[in-house]
């Protein structure tokens, strides 16, 4: 946690060729604080990180029915949803898809190039069990909105039910 952020966790937002580190591993990192669109992020240059050990890693949030919210930005959370539609990819290689959820309100989800997900992985009507971590791109300054799951790799993505087939030919 951030010195004197009450509660409120930042983001590490990793300098361009950082290497992976390894669910579980733990870092010491400074930097700047930034708050683009929202979210709340530290930016350290690469000498900024330093790894000083392992843990397990923490049990994600479920998200519940409301859906996400500040409470819940850079923290890791989990929810299962259907994807109702087809997955978008930009430019960049960022992947967008929503996950509808039963009696709750749908998810937005974000993989990143570097997750190595792709939208031919994703099957549209399947169910899956998403993990990841809660990130946000408001739509104005000072609006509590653009909350969404960025996941981390395809361990993030799980199939838990398949396509419903439906009723036409």
């Amino acid at each position: 946690q951030a010195v004197g952020m009450k509660e409120k966790f930042p983001v590490v937002h990793l300098p361009a060729g950082t290497p992976s580190f390894a669910r579980g591993t733990v870092l010491d990192v400074a930097g700047k604080l930034a708050a683009p669109y929202g979210q709340l992020e530290i930016r350290p240059t690469r000498g900024d990180i330093q790894i000083v050990g392992t843990d397990i890693a923490p049990t994600p949030l479920l998200v519940p029915s409301a859906g996400l919210d500040e409470a819940m930005e850079a923290r890791l959370a989990t929810t299962t949803g259907r994807l109702s539609v087809k997955p978008r990819k930009t430019a960049g290689g960022d992947i967008t898809l929503m996950i509808e959820r039963d009696g709750g309100t749908p998810i937005k989800v974000m993989a990143d190039a570097s997750s190595r997900i792709t939208t031919g992985s994703l099957r549209i009507g399947a169910t899956y069990r998403i993990v990841g971590v809660v990130g946000q791109h408001a739509t104005r300054s000072g609006a509590l909105d653009g909350y969404r799951i960025w996941v981390r790799d395809a361990g993030d993505l799980a199939e838990v039910a398949g396509a419903t087939p439906s009723g036409s030919p």
